[in-house]
């Protein structure tokens, strides 16, 4: 068998050409080099995807500095720019302050939308709101396109949502204004 593989009407080699770095998907688990700290990392990821064309007429490093500052700013991380991310083996910033280097990191790649992979997994409910209201806030500050899945979400993180996709066995049972999924959802907990 052979055949061509395109999304809508664009081939692969339309896509690497004209859009590579649109979309960008965050893994269920932030993977990070824990031997950073989260300056470093903010810069590394910044620096590979500063525009050509800056604002003010920054040079590339201070543009790069000014981007990790500001988004520092943003998720509450300049307390934490010195600590370095950690991993298992490394004692590091907290899962919450990893999270939102997690989502300033995948802002500052400057994609047009988001995919988040069961973001809050291992989080308990309010770091995981507060890990939503941060996607929100980021959504509507940088205008990007956000997809999130999210398992058993509580009725606070339906209401940061424009639309939901509810799936209930395997199957969608709603999609559309979140505000109108409350009822779809407490049907398919009274059948359980």
């Amino acid at each position: 068998m052979h055949g061509d593989v395109h999304y809508d009407s664009l081939s692969p080699a339309d896509l690497e050409k004209h859009h590579r770095g649109d979309v960008l998907y965050s893994p269920e688990d932030d993977i990070a080099f824990g031997s950073l700290n989260v300056n470093e990392t903010l810069t590394f990821a910044t620096a590979n995807r500063i525009p050509h064309h800056r604002p003010l007429g920054l040079s590339r490093s201070a543009a790069t500095s000014k981007t990790v500052e500001v988004v520092a700013s943003v998720f509450g991380l300049r307390q934490a720019l010195r600590t370095k991310v950690g991993n298992a083996q490394i004692r590091g910033i907290s899962g919450g302050e990893k999270k939102r280097v997690s989502i300033a990191e995948s802002l500052v790649c400057r994609p047009r939308a988001i995919a988040w992979d069961n973001s809050t997994r291992g989080l308990d409910a309010s770091t995981a709101l507060e890990f939503v209201r941060a996607i929100r806030t980021a959504t509507d500050t940088f205008e990007v396109a956000t997809i999130a899945s999210l398992y058993q979400a509580g009725e606070g993180l339906y209401e940061l949502f424009d639309k939901v996709c509810v799936i209930y066995e395997g199957r969608m049972a709603y999609f559309g204004p979140a505000n109108r999924a409350r009822c779809v959802v407490r049907r398919c907990q009274r059948r359980r």
